[in-house]
């Protein structure tokens, strides 16, 4: 056979065999029908790591100002579920909720992960504990188990300062809202692996270095115990649905 005769045959067999695979199926009447597996299905929602309890007790890591701190500081993973919870204490309170306040805190909470700190100090110098309850000073961020560390887009500092007198020691106490990517803008992969065993928040300053430390939820045992210890977070909210809304909104702008 000549060798252009037998290209034109493989050239025709091989637009045979293409036809044959996408050509659409037809139904009893003769229209075009679709296989299941040929439907768009909509992309898996990514797998996200979950903590399994709201609220941590802050820990001293290291350094020599192990009192910067005072113990009553706390921090509280706003998840969808303690943002549910602020709601319903909103409501129940017969707070008045904006009707596009829903729909922003859930724009915040799909692509941010949020903590309330609420930070206290009885540090001797008083200049220092100022500083510390505001942050001033301290650097911020997640660390992973593999040593990744996750920088906050926003620290928004809590406006109003409680100031009290300990007997000699000033006490000074603010509540302050710290914003995370939950996409790396670089790798656009989750800032925190799903798999994860569990997370850091970090606060080093003053030559100390403190963390709030969040375990993941890691089967049916520790599932129940996240369903048990969502009143611990309740307790501990300082900041109210509508509030939390009005500090954050100009977050959920920037998908606007």
């Amino acid at each position: 056979m000549r060798p252009a005769l037998h290209l034109v045959i493989l050239a025709f067999a091989a637009l045979t065999l293409c036809s044959c695979h996408t050509t659409p199926l037809r139904g009893d009447s003769g229209t075009e029908t679709t296989t299941p597996e040929a439907e768009s299905a909509p992309a898996p929602a990514p797998a996200e790591f979950r903590p399994v309890i709201f609220y941590a007790r802050l820990v001293n890591g290291d350094g020599p100002h192990p009192d910067l701190y005072s113990h009553e500081t706390h921090a509280i993973w706003i998840s969808p579920e303690v943002l549910a919870m602020k709601r319903q204490m909103a409501a129940e309170a017969g707070e008045s909720i904006e009707p596009e306040a829903d729909t922003a805190v859930k724009l915040i909470g799909a692509n941010y992960i949020v903590f309330e700190c609420f930070i206290e100090s009885m540090f001797a110098d008083a200049s220092i504990a100022y500083d510390a309850v505001g942050l001033r000073n301290v650097e911020v961020y997640i660390e992973t188990p593999n040593g990744g560390r996750v920088a906050p887009v926003q620290r928004v500092l809590g406006t109003a300062l409680d100031e009290s007198q300990a007997g000699a020691i000033k006490k000074f106490a603010r509540t302050s809202l710290l914003v995370f990517p939950k996409i790396d803008v670089m790798s656009q992969q989750p800032a925190i692996d799903a798999g994860a065993a569990g997370i850091r928040l970090v606060l080093s300053g003053f030559d100390s270095t403190f963390f709030f430390e969040w375990p993941a939820v890691a089967g049916e045992e520790e599932s129940s115990r996240f369903r048990e210890v969502q009143g611990e977070a309740v307790k501990a909210l300082k900041t109210g649905f509508s509030e939390f809304y009005g500090r954050l909104k100009f977050l959920a702008h920037t998908f606007d």
